[in-house]
């Protein structure tokens, strides 16, 4: 909607509202949130953070709704082993495609059930 920046600090993703000038919001990104990225209509933010699981680190993405900032939606577990450099929504929220520089370079991901 052009009103909210969303950004990766010290582990956790922040919501600063651009028209107040101030932070909103401060979702846990869990360790290593390296990406986030809010869908065309500013409606969900997706944001991805690695995470330690059975000894291996696995990256999992979280989507909120906007304005809604406390409830996760959902939460994917992708195949990656490393940090994302890249999350992208598609058109309408369908989909989203992760990327990584250091394994499986990119994934595509329905979002509906």
């Amino acid at each position: 909607n052009g009103y909210h920046l969303a950004h990766s600090s010290e582990g956790a993703v922040v919501v600063s509202d651009l028209r107040k000038l101030k932070n909103i919001a401060t979702l846990p990104g869990g360790t290593g949130a390296s990406v986030v990225a809010f869908d065309a209509s500013g409606k969900y933010l997706a944001f991805a953070a690695a995470a330690a699981k059975s000894g291996s680190k696995h990256v999992s993405v979280s989507v909120v709704q906007a304005k809604e900032w406390d409830t996760i939606l959902a939460t994917l577990d992708t195949a990656h082993t490393n940090q994302l450099s890249g999350l992208v929504w598609g058109p309408n929220a369908k989909w989203m495609a992760t990327s990584s520089e250091t394994d499986r370079p990119l994934f595509v991901w329905g979002t509906e059930k």
